[in-house]
């Protein structure tokens, strides 16, 4: 066997691609945390906290997955006092290669139901603390907690809305040549949204997800292993007609 085969292989092991998705969380935790503690601990003490959210707050980075960043801001900071530190902040997490997405949001902004944007509001639900005021990410806890708690159904009914959209583009099927391992009917988008759509209806949530999630994630991982930062497929199996060059 090859060591190329023996590789894909070793990725294709449940327990090999959550070490691998485990181990690059932690990184990058580290590095988010270094980089506001440099950049914005010494001009805000308090007022300003990180959080991960999405796929970065679910502690399921992949090798080239977005890193979803919130910057929590407090209420009567002006927008250009933090703008030059947290230029520097997202600027150093850049240059360490990490495929960023960010937000900077104050706690009234994120309780809020946006018609075109209830992504924010969905990522939230995958909130986790990274560094910042202690006071301030309790308040935004509490207040979290009152907002899904009284437009919860709001929220998921858009969501349900956005994953019919979703799966229209892949015409309502779980059959394809080259299936999307993310985005595709039945894959790992459709196992998030079960998860997203049973918190936000306080519902029980199907009790064999996690089979799933250790058939597909491995899967995912191989393909992220296998492309460049920027490849456009690296979430879509190839078919065997067209094997990868």
């Amino acid at each position: 066997m090859g060591s190329s085969e023996a590789s894909g292989r070793r990725l294709l092991s449940a327990e090999c691609a959550e070490r691998a998705i485990a181990e690059r969380t932690g990184e990058v935790d580290g590095v988010v945390r270094s980089s506001f503690s440099r950049h914005l601990t010494p001009a805000f003490p308090q007022g300003l906290a990180a959080l991960a959210v999405g796929g970065f707050g679910r502690r399921e980075l992949f090798p080239h997955s977005d890193v979803d960043v919130l910057v929590l801001t407090r209420e009567g900071i002006r927008a250009s006092a933090v703008r030059e530190p947290v230029g520097r902040f997202l600027q150093e997490l850049w240059d360490a290669g990490l495929r960023l997405s960010h937000s900077v949001h104050t706690i009234e902004e994120c309780c809020q139901i946006y018609e075109h944007n209830v992504e924010l509001s969905v990522s939230l639900l995958d909130r986790r603390t990274l560094i910042g005021d202690a006071q301030l990410l309790e308040q935004m806890e509490t207040a979290l907690a009152a907002f899904f708690r009284i437009h919860g159904r709001a929220v998921a009914r858009r969501l349900a809305a956005l994953t019919r959209l979703r799966h229209a583009k892949f015409n309502n099927s779980i059959f394809h040549l080259e299936p999307n391992i993310k985005e595709t009917p039945g894959a790992l988008r459709d196992l998030q949204s079960i998860r997203w759509l049973s918190r936000l209806l306080a519902a029980d949530s199907p009790s064999d997800l996690d089979g799933a999630w250790r058939f597909l994630a491995p899967l995912r991982v191989f393909l992220h292993a296998g492309t460049t930062m920027f490849c456009r497929s690296r979430c879509r199996m190839p078919s065997p007609a067209n094997p990868p060059k």
